[in-house]
């Protein structure tokens, strides 16, 4: 090679260099934005919906998820509803929660079991969140959990029944959404 070729070249990659930096770095923005996009932690409610809610919202955290296209807050009825998965996704669990309505919370202990006792009440479990009551509603003819806790009322149905140590280990992973 002549040294003019050989200074030809060197002028080629100079000019050229610039390019390729300029799509490896356009490349890497555009990854790095839409990781940013699919993996940053969204709200499960909006900020609009969450001022219209008045009570404490339970939430259960790993190995469960909520489905974040479920929650859904209906504001004339005041009810929060969404489901939840375990990791493998067999167990789906659909959850309702409310503020505790006034007959709960003045009627004491005697009307808080005449409640779930209407609901079919089978069992009671402690759990990290509070006193759960399972329960199979002869309407539904599937278990249901109840949960009253810090002025909160919280329904569980799961898509097929489960033991106690399954809704232990549900009801142990509840932790209160701000």
């Amino acid at each position: 090679m002549t040294e003019e070729q050989i200074q030809s070249s060197k002028t080629v990659n100079r000019r050229s260099l610039p390019k390729w930096s300029l799509l490896i770095l356009v490349i890497f923005l555009a990854t790095s934005g839409f990781l940013a996009w699919r993996f940053w932690p969204r709200p499960l409610i909006s900020p609009a919906e969450k001022q219209k809610i008045s009570f404490l919202i339970f939430v259960p955290s790993s190995p469960y998820q909520v489905v974040r296209k479920t929650v859904a807050y209906d504001s004339q009825k005041k009810i929060l509803t969404y489901q939840a998965k375990d990791s493998t996704g067999s167990s789906v669990f659909v959850v309702t929660e409310q503020t505790e309505p006034d007959l709960l919370s003045l009627g004491g202990q005697d009307f808080y079991n005449k409640f779930v006792g209407a609901l079919g009440d089978y069992d009671d479990i402690d759990t990290a969140a509070g006193p759960v009551s399972l329960t199979r509603p002869s309407k539904l003819g599937s278990q249901t959990a109840v949960l009253v806790a810090q002025n909160t009322l919280v329904f569980v149905r799961p898509n097929h029944n489960l033991d106690e140590n399954d809704w232990q280990g549900f009801f142990n992973t509840m932790q209160t959404y701000h």
